[in-house]
């Protein structure tokens, strides 16, 4: 599942879970704690309860993350959590390797507080309500202090192993502020203004120094950088766009320290996200991402060159200065490929893929990439026609190259 993530086939990824899901009620995993279900050896039985409950995490994940319905949470099950007698003041790291069982508590709590926020969003229709949102604070709360409690950035900060375990942790601390980022979207039904509020920002930026930081730092376990891109980067990639898109605050005009220091940050992720996919064909996200930055460094340059005359930051402004540069043509289209894998999964991506369709140099860009074929679709999607009334345009068909999982695996699993 998570492997099929890393490299952005997310049909595939879910296909791997419902399948997972589908045998886990096949051997009645879900009602381990039942008192008809028949007893087992007690260390049996404690892995199981862990499979089940890893499996909880993962479903969460992608309710949260992909918007997909409740698969495994959606049914009756009854599986106490695995006994595991852990503190936060347990030494993390044993002779270099971190301890599972303890990744496995703070995973757990974050899954458990995500399923309070489910929860309570489905006993409350009207999302976006001011009184209610201490209830989204005050879990955002109890993620934050879990981490800390746990001293997860602090490990990782201090750790001179450089083994996969510092991924473990990793995992466990970017997945703690990404749920926070997505629980207020949700609330604040994805993409309002009120979603992007300044703790949102807040965490974003701390994303995404731990990331920098983490690939920086680790060289010899490079296909984790790829999973941390592919489940992760680009969403708090896209808090932090949207915001300087949209003018929030403190991304005044006069304000250019933030948005200048979140713009470095930016493109430092996006060139350390680029180095272990050199090898794979696109569209790698993060190509496409930067092709933004570049144009948003432009006409936050220009306006402070001339403040006189400001350019507002729009996705259409940013779009056509992209297209200035010839040599970003190649990239707009990866850009335009991955918005359209994504867009069932984020609204960003959906809307700035609705907006290279509204924008006439963007249209135009793409037709010289097709060849200015006239005669063919791109996945069936026609482009808005030209201004002056020239033709509409229509793309060329590319099927994008990802990586997947092998057919052989996919018919193995499937024939059990």
């Amino acid at each position: 599942t998570w492997l099929a993530i890393a490299n952005f086939d997310y049909s595939r990824s879910w296909e791997f879970h419902c399948e997972a899901c589908r045998l886990t009620c096949a051997l009645e995993l879900h009602q381990i704690d039942n008192a008809d279900h028949p007893n087992s050896e007690m260390d049996l039985t404690e892995r199981k309860r862990k499979g089940f409950w890893q499996l909880v995490q993962t479903d969460y994940c992608f309710r949260l993350y992909f918007g997909r319905p409740a698969m495994i949470t959606n049914i009756k099950f009854k599986v106490k959590l695995p006994s595991l007698e852990l503190r936060p003041s347990i030494v993390w790291y044993s002779i270099g390797g971190v301890i599972p069982d303890a990744s496995f508590v703070v995973s757990s709590r974050t899954a458990i507080i995500v399923m309070e926020f489910f929860d309570f969003l489905e006993g409350h229709p009207e999302r976006g309500s001011n009184d209610l949102d201490w209830k989204i604070e005050s879990l955002c709360d109890q993620i934050e202090s879990l981490l800390v409690d746990w001293k997860i950035e602090e490990v990782l900060k201090n750790d001179p192993h450089p083994g996969p375990g510092k991924w473990l942790l990793a995992d466990l601390l970017l997945n703690g502020y990404m749920s926070i980022i997505l629980m207020r979207r949700k609330w604040y039904r994805d993409w309002d203004d009120a979603s992007i509020t300044e703790r949102s920002l807040h965490v974003s930026r701390k994303f995404l120094k731990a990331f920098i930081l983490l690939s920086e730092a680790q060289t010899k376990v490079g296909f984790m950088t790829i999973n941390f891109t592919g489940a992760y980067c680009f969403i708090a990639l896209f808090t932090l766009y949207s915001s300087l898109l949209n003018c929030y605050k403190p991304y005044r005009v006069h304000d250019t320290a933030s948005a200048s220091e979140d713009l470095l940050m930016m493109t430092r992720v996006c060139s350390a996200s680029k180095i272990p996919t050199v090898m794979k064909r696109g569209p790698w996200p993060m190509e496409a991402i930067e092709t933004l930055l570049k144009a948003l460094q432009h006409i936050i340059a220009r306006n402070l060159e001339s403040p006189c005359y400001v350019l507002r930051l729009t996705k259409s402004t940013v779009l056509r200065r992209a297209l200035i540069d010839r040599s970003m043509y190649s990239t707009i289209h990866h850009l335009y490929e991955f918005s359209s894998i994504m867009a069932s999964q984020d609204k960003m991506a959906m809307e700035i893929l609705e907006s290279i369709k509204e924008t006439p140099y963007a249209c135009s860009s793409l037709d010289r990439l097709s060849g200015g074929g006239a005669n063919f679709t791109y996945r069936g999607t026609l482009l808005s026609p030209l201004p002056s009334g020239e033709p509409t345009v229509v793309i060329k068909h590319t099927e994008p190259y990802v990586a997947t999982i092998p057919s052989l695996a996919v018919n193995a699993i499937r024939s059990r």
